[in-house]
């Protein structure tokens, strides 16, 4: 007897993995064009700033061996780094110069990097379920974020690939996705923002090991407490590809308006859009989901992206987390309401441009300068944030809220089609689904 043929909707599923695999090797292959060929400076046609010599930002790490041989502390003064930049980022990495890297591995230490960014990519694989979803993660893959991060070979890139292994892994070894959690807060700090993506309705297990992970990352933290100012001075701003909570009180700042006043302004909406997910969240939870890797992908590229604007300036490189909430954006974006779907929606297209701002801005400027393009990115940049963080309120799991917080039962890897914001036959319906529980 023969075996019995796939259904359609598998079959559907399996061409669009085949097209997303496709463009992975793609992007692999234009990579290493751009890196073996010394074709970087060809990445300026995408209006991405271009730094000599390359790899910028991993040769302020493979230099720290020459301060240290100097008697000189890498944070403080880095003569090894061909611009003499501190190294902002924590001793962790002193360890490599420990182990003999230097200068002349600058090569070796961005392949590396890129290699550990491409097993985060490839996590997404299997996340690539419809046409949709394939084609929003090409384009942010071949997008300027990426190419910019490669160019500088910063080391956001192994860490993106720490976090999206980690938020795969959640769902089926929770322990080896704390360690990969983990192992990204000792290397940048800001990645322990994805924990949302490890707080996961099912095992207490789960919720345990991300309370350990979180105090064993809290205990680190204060054990280098003294580096944190030193890692804040040593890192640069520059607005122009930046995002973050301070850009609009630095920009105004600088033309006389009071600095305090705007940030504290800045921090109210954000608490305001927190504070409003929270009243919906009483009401209903975002529980529809294509799998529950992508939910778990989604809260952890949303964590990490709220917390790092919340943190300060961060250059556009670091946008590249976004790639893990698109497939969940894109499932919302089908199942809902009107109101909902064009909510999800709109969280698509600003982070399209966002991701490709460099590009389109960079053909604004002959024509009207760089203030038109600035003011759109920032405003597409605070809606984003805002609707991010009302959204992982949402799809907080039950287990994480109070009895009277949460809205309609339903479980993580249930495709429940729920509603933002939901109607008024919903609520009911739901306040009814507590009652017949007793929840």
């Amino acid at each position: 007897m023969s075996a019995p043929r796939p259904a359609s909707s598998d079959r559907h599923a399996v061409r669009c993995r085949i097209t997303f695999g496709a463009a992975l090797f793609v992007f692999a292959v234009v990579a290493a064009w751009l890196v073996v060929g010394h074709h970087l400076p060809e990445l300026a046609r995408l209006g991405i700033p271009i730094m000599e010599p390359r790899f910028a930002d991993a040769r302020t790490i493979s230099g720290a061996s020459v301060s240290l041989a100097q008697g000189f502390d890498p944070l403080v003064h880095n003569p090894g780094d061909h611009l003499g930049r501190p190294m902002n980022y924590p001793r962790t990495w002193l360890l490599l110069a420990h182990l003999g890297l230097g200068p002349q591995h600058t090569d070796w230490l961005a392949l590396a990097f890129e290699f550990v960014f491409g097993l985060g990519l490839l996590t997404l694989l299997p996340l690539a379920r419809t046409p949709r979803t394939v084609a929003l993660l090409i384009a942010a893959l071949f997008s300027p974020v990426v190419w910019l991060g490669v160019e500088r070979a910063n080391n956001d890139l192994p860490v993106f690939g720490l976090v999206a292994i980690g938020a795969w892994l959640v769902t089926r070894h929770p322990r080896w996705a704390a360690g990969c959690l983990l192992s990204a807060g000792l290397l940048k700090l800001f990645p322990i923002f994805a924990l949302p993506g490890h707080l996961v309705s099912g095992p207490r297990r789960t919720l345990r090991l991300a309370g350990v992970t979180a105090a064993l990352f809290a205990v680190w933290v204060w054990w280098t407490r003294a580096d944190l100012p030193l890692i804040r001075a040593g890192t640069y701003h520059w607005n122009r590809i930046s995002y973050g909570i301070d850009q609009i009180t630095t920009s105004l700042a600088g033309r006389g308006l009071p600095a305090l006043p705007l940030l504290l302004a800045s921090i109210g909406v954000l608490v305001a859009a927190v504070l409003s997910g929270l009243r919906r969240r009483a009401r209903m939870r975002l529980a529809s989901t294509p799998s529950p890797a992508a939910l778990a992908a989604f809260r952890c590229g949303a964590g990490v992206h709220i917390g790092s604007f919340c943190l300060g300036s961060n250059f556009d490189y670091r946008l590249v987390f976004l790639l893990l909430t698109l497939p969940q954006l894109v499932h919302w974006t089908q199942h809902g309401t009107r109101r909902s779907r064009r909510w999800a929606g709109s969280l698509l297209v600003v982070t399209m441009v966002l991701l490709w701002s460099m590009t389109w801005r960079s053909w604004l400027v002959p024509w009207c300068g760089e203030g038109p393009g600035l003011i759109v990115d920032e405003l597409c940049s605070w809606w984003l944030v805002l609707g991010l963080a009302v959204a992982l309120v949402l799809a907080l799991p039950d287990s994480l809220v109070p009895r009277s917080w949460r809205g309609q039962l339903a479980l993580d890897g249930e495709a429940v089609v729920t509603a933002w914001p939901p109607s008024p036959a919903f609520a009911a319906a739901g306040a009814g689904r507590r009652r017949d529980t007793g929840a």
